[in-house]
């Protein structure tokens, strides 16, 4: 854990690049008034360290996928954790949808995209058949939460920077939240070349054009055009993903909401968006009656309002159906099987789409 010995100019720096990711080095000195070069070298050192992890993160919604899925459950105290993770491994060796898992031994969660509900389907079955001894009650198997990309509101997926901001005491007027993540705008049709470079940078995101050429065999100037305008036209976002265990946050919770039928229209969106976009939550989706969302505190007994507030909303309601689920781990024991790969499910994506192309 190294949040308490960073320097202000640090935190500052840290905070720059996860909440304006595409500023390049010369912009962010500018801002905080430091040299070019240390602002390189900090960011260079903090992905050294681990610190933070860059990854691009595709708009999957417009390049195909249907569905969001989310599994989640309880693991089979009675079987070791060196079993479990030779499982988790031997499941992951075939996973095709998923992009995130984490757990701590006792209890896990993971998610996912898939084009439908049938590439969705195959993957959980097989996780059945092979992982259902590290389950606590195989018989029921894990729990699963389906969403529509379309129908689903995504008020945030994975942006720290109203986390840092809190937590580092930033006030940053130039960041600006998007409304939605993943917006149910119209699908795109990727030629093979653009398949190729956007395959290329989410499976490669610190990749520069000129490194780029040289994997794909594509020359430069095709590759700039290409980046251009898969950023230019929302494809493809970029974002920096702290370790929460190395900034001293030391819980994360993973929460399921179920809502009664009614619950949108009885309190209004805009009531479950205000709650749902608190700083120290992560991720935060509303999908029919279902909400999902990941929180992260400083402590088991201290930094909750977030979790604390989400939870209020739906008790004083009176819209939740049944008791939340709720999955707190602390932050250190976290172990991560994947962590926000996102080239995996693209390439399944892209692979089905193919299929589905060719006539019979």
């Amino acid at each position: 854990m190294i949040a308490a010995s960073l320097t202000e100019n640090e935190k500052q720096v840290l905070y720059r690049l996860v909440a304006h990711p595409r500023a390049q080095d010369t912009e962010i000195s500018r801002t905080l008034d430091l040299g070019v070069s240390t602002v390189t070298k900090l960011r260079n050192r903090f992905l050294k360290r681990g610190l933070l992890k860059q990854v691009n993160i595709p708009d999957v919604q417009r390049l195909g996928a249907e569905l969001f899925a989310a599994g989640y459950g309880e693991l089979n105290p009675d079987v070791s954790l060196d079993h479990k993770l030779r499982v988790g491994e031997e499941l992951m060796k075939s996973a095709r949808t998923t992009f995130l898992t984490a757990g701590d031994g006792n209890q896990a969660f993971g998610f996912g995209f898939s084009r439908n509900y049938t590439s969705a389907m195959e993957e959980i079955l097989y996780t059945e058949s092979v992982g259902g001894v590290c389950q606590k009650n195989p018989f029921e198997g894990l729990n699963y939460v389906f969403s529509s990309f379309r129908l689903a509101k995504i008020f945030r997926f994975f942006n720290f920077a109203p986390l840092l901001s809190d937590v580092f005491g930033i006030n940053d007027p130039k960041f600006i939240e998007p409304p939605l993540y993943f917006p149910p705008l119209p699908p795109v049709h990727l030629n093979t070349r653009a398949k190729q470079v956007l395959s290329a940078m989410i499976e490669h995101p610190e990749k520069n054009n000129r490194e780029l050429s040289h994997l794909l065999g594509i020359s430069r100037q095709t590759i700039s055009v290409i980046r251009k305008k898969l950023i230019e036209n929302g494809l493809v976002r970029a974002a920096y993903i702290p370790d929460i265990a190395m900034l001293d946050l030391e819980v994360l919770t993973f929460a399921h909401l179920k809502l009664k039928s009614n619950a949108e229209n009885r309190i209004g969106i805009d009531t479950i968006r205000t709650n749902l976009r608190h700083s120290s939550l992560i991720f935060s989706m509303l999908h029919g009656t279902d909400i999902l969302f990941i929180h992260v505190a400083t402590g088991f007994t201290s930094g909750k309002k977030g979790l604390f507030e989400a939870m209020r909303m739906a008790k004083n309601a009176g819209i939740l159906r049944e008791e939340p689920v709720i999955f707190m781990f602390p932050a250190s024991n976290i172990i991560y099987q994947v962590f926000h790969d996102y080239s995996t499910p693209l390439k399944a994506l892209f692979a089905e789409e193919k299929t589905q192309s060719v006539s019979p």
